[in-house]
Formats: C-alpha cells, sequence, structure tokens
C-alpha cells in the first residue's frame, strides 16, 4: 500500500487550506454590475435591468462589496456619469 504524501492527515484535511484563489467572481461581480450601469443608461430601465440590477446587488452584497468600493471602481474606469 503507497503510503500518503499529503503533509495533512486527510481526516482533517481543508480543501481550501492549498487551493489558489483568483479572486475573479469578485472582479465579475464588479464587471457585472458596471455593464448593467452601462446599458440602462443606452436603453433606459428596461424590465429586464431592473430585475438584473436586483441579482446584482445581491451578489455585490452577498460578497462584501460596498457602494464605496464600486463607486471606486467606476471613477478609476472613467465612469463617473454611472455614479446617479
Amino acid at each position: 500500500m503507497k503510503p500518503c504524501t499529503s503533509p495533512y492527515k486527510h481526516f482533517f484535511y481543508n480543501q481550501n487550506r492549498a487551493r489558489k484563489k483568483s479572486w475573479e467572481k469578485y472582479k465579475k461581480a464588479l464587471q457585472w454590475y458596471t455593464e448593467l450601469l452601462k446599458r440602462e443608461k443606452k436603453e433606459g430601465l428596461t424590465k429586464w435591468i431592473e430585475k438584473t440590477k436586483v441579482k446584482s446587488v445581491m451578489r455585490l452584497k452577498k460578497y462584501g462589496i460596498t457602494t464605496d468600493m464600486v463607486k471606486k471602481h467606476l471613477e478609476s474606469h472613467g465612469l463617473t456619469n454611472l455614479l446617479s
């Protein structure tokens, strides 16, 4: 039988301990929200945008992204006209 090659005992092994986190979902959540704001500015407030905006705001809330973080993201990308 082959010995265990992991430095951790598998019974107490935490899967996320060795995993590298990319933080992509936080970037994508901000990107999705800004795309919705751009589309709202272009097309106006449609039913689809209204429903999807609620979902994106809930995702931002879930990940702990505050409105100040969103404002800084928009300012850094030169989209201050979407802050209204």
